[in-house]
């Protein structure tokens, strides 16, 4: 009996002793199942995505409640197989609390390693839309609840990437803390990451969720800065607008020292090139389809002012546009000529091989410009020039830029410039109309001879030929005339042509220098090739006497070939009158050449 007794006592021990070693064993393995399926079921609750996990799971217990999760997968597998978000590690803290009741709701997420697909390295047509899922599981609906999820989100060593893998990664590094994630409280993020090899951070705030979900406005408060410049924006984000410009309405500034790589960064085509620095600051306000910004400042190099600019997105069949309208106190006209007559446009036609996916992608994503300029003073190189008003409309294979108004050296400047793509290659045009100004002034500022008519000028050019504005100066052809009411030529005396005293030979024009000569009439025609101006008909009429001219002037190198004669009509009888047959009789033939700063002359009596 005690045999028996024995027996069972020591059955009963190994049975014990079984128990306590397997049941917790068991027990282990049984949670390990159960929260690895509760944690897949609050993770696709919360995010509205299928979710799956790796099989690596660790669960510690103290000094909270967390598990350890690898290989973390969120969304519908896309064409290539590949989930569009995944994540090396993730980190979960878990409600105590909720863990005594079987659920598995989490209270903090931290993600590393996570890495977001996205269809095209172009997200510029994604905008506010690719929101509106996540937002919506976030916040619910009151026919269906939102699940609950982390009050604090943590992302470490993100990345986004395309998925047809055939462009370089579109954010890496990325690095952000997430709190707030309650449906009727303020929303606050704070992070930074590489974006194309630009370093950035940043911080967002939005004041209700639930407005959000609901795709209604929404308080917002943005702030990005990076080494090409940074935005600041306070007031409504409205996320019906696909595009980023049109969701926005309310205070902006921002302010760039490296503008034309900003513009690279981000996208931007122009048909101009980009100054260097630029900072505004203003209101934006949405009407209609566009996007208007009222500006209350802006700042172009060391030139501020004042205007408006209207941006309208990119539709089905036409492009995106951009109009402004801004008013300075002082401007450089050349400046504004030389980025225009610069333009950065790509070629249209196949990707060449090496290409991005995110450079083809925007081939046709070129801006058109409608642009309206005013400044109170102006300077085109060392000519002032004051109340300036220039327009200019800028697109795809045609450019057009006209001064509309401009007082210039006593008078006013008028003109426009046309650039358009023709089938054999793209031409210009330029029309220039001066009138009213000053000719000593003019001759001076263009550093023409000094022997000119002094009074006041009217002039006309027409140029047509290369599609550069410097080129066209230099290669264009076309015509040229010239009036110049009565005045005066400073510094010339026509006696030694008159009374022969110039004896044959060479001598510098300087020879001719005496009193002024005043002069009732002149006037000069002519056309214009490749830098060349071929005076045709050249006339200056003082008194009884008159010059003629023709000949070639090389503008481009500074220098003038110039044959004319000196002519005198007969001295009127005793009446005062010439007799009707009265021709005027040559006295004079000369030449006149070298440089615009050293002409010389030679000089032969008509005998």
């Amino acid at each position: 009996m005690k045999r028996r007794l024995r027996t069972a006592g020591i059955v009963a021990a190994s049975i014990a002793f079984a128990a306590a070693i397997l049941l917790p064993a068991l027990s282990y393995v049984g949670s390990q199942l159960v929260l690895r399926e509760r944690i897949v079921s609050s993770l696709s609750r919360w995010t509205g995505q299928p979710v799956r996990i790796g099989r690596d799971l660790s669960i510690a217990y103290f000094p909270r409640l967390s598990a350890e999760v690898s290989d973390l997968r969120i969304g519908r597998a896309m064409a290539d197989g590949q989930a569009p978000l995944r994540v090396r590690q993730a980190s979960l803290q878990l409600s105590l609390i909720d863990a005594l009741f079987g659920e598995a709701n989490l209270s903090s997420v931290v993600l590393i390693g996570p890495e977001l697909r996205i269809p095209s390295a172009d997200t510029a047509d994604q905008g506010p839309a690719i929101l509106d899922n996540i937002v919506r599981r976030w916040i619910g609906t009151k026919a269906a609840p939102a699940p609950r999820g982390p009050g604090y989100l943590e992302l470490r060593d993100g990345r986004v990437v395309s998925a047809s893998g055939d462009s370089p990664p579109i954010a890496i590094n990325i690095e952000g803390r997430l709190a707030g994630l309650d449906a009727d409280r303020s929303l606050r993020f704070e992070g930074g990451a590489n974006w194309r090899s630009l370093p950035i951070s940043g911080s967002l705030q939005i004041e209700r969720l639930r407005d959000l979900a609901k795709i209604q406005p929404t308080a917002v408060t943005a702030s990005v800065r990076s080494p090409l410049g940074s935005f600041a924006f306070e007031g409504m984000f409205d996320p019906r607008h696909r595009n980023w410009m049109r969701a926005l309405a309310g205070d902006f500034s921002f302010s760039s020292n490296r503008l034309a790589q900003f513009g690279r960064a981000v996208g931007l085509r122009l048909p101009v090139s980009l100054p260097r620095s630029l900072s505004m600051a203003g209101i934006i306000e949405q009407e209609d389809s566009r996007a208007n910004l009222t500006l209350q400042t802006i700042t172009l190099g060391d030139h501020s002012g004042t205007g408006t600019v209207g941006f309208t997105p990119r539709r089905r069949n036409s492009p995106a546009a951009l109009s402004a309208t801004l008013g300075f106190q002082t401007l450089d006209l050349m400046s504004v000529i030389n980025r225009v007559d610069a333009p950065i446009i790509e070629r249209r036609g196949r990707p060449r091989a090496g290409d991005t996916g995110r450079t083809a992608g925007r081939v046709d994503n070129l801006v058109s410009i409608d642009l309206r300029l005013s400044a109170s003073e102006a300077n085109y190189g060392a000519v002032q020039l004051a109340n300036l008003a220039v327009s200019g409309r800028f697109g795809e294979g045609r450019s057009a830029l006209d001064i509309n108004n401009a007082q210039l050296l006593d008078g006013r400047l008028q003109g426009n410039w046309r650039r358009e793509r023709e089938p054999n290659g793209t031409k210009s045009r330029l029309e220039l109309h001066f009138a009213g100004v000053s000719g000593s002034r003019l001759s001076k500022h263009l550093g023409l001879p000094g022997a000119l008519p002094t009074g006041i000028a009217h002039i006309d050019l027409d140029l047509a030929g290369p599609s550069s504005l410097n080129r066209l100066l230099l290669r264009g052809e076309g015509t040229f005339k010239a009036r110049f009411e009565t005045g005066e030529i400073q510094g010339l005396d026509l006696a030694p042509l008159i009374e022969e005293e110039l004896g044959g030979g060479f001598f510098s024009l300087s020879r001719l220098a005496g009193s002024d000569l005043d002069y009732d009439e002149a006037r000069f025609e002519g056309s214009v090739r490749s830098g060349i101006a071929q005076l045709d008909d050249g006339l200056i009429r003082t008194g009884r006497y008159r010059i003629e001219l023709k000949g070639r002037v090389p503008y481009s190198n500074g220098s003038l070939a110039l044959s004319g004669r000196l002519l005198a009509t007969p001295a009127p009888g005793l009446t005062g009158a010439l007799p009707d047959d009265a021709v005027p009789s040559v006295l004079t033939r000369f030449f006149v050449g070298g440089s615009f700063t050293n002409p010389f002359i030679n000089a032969t009596p008509n005998r």
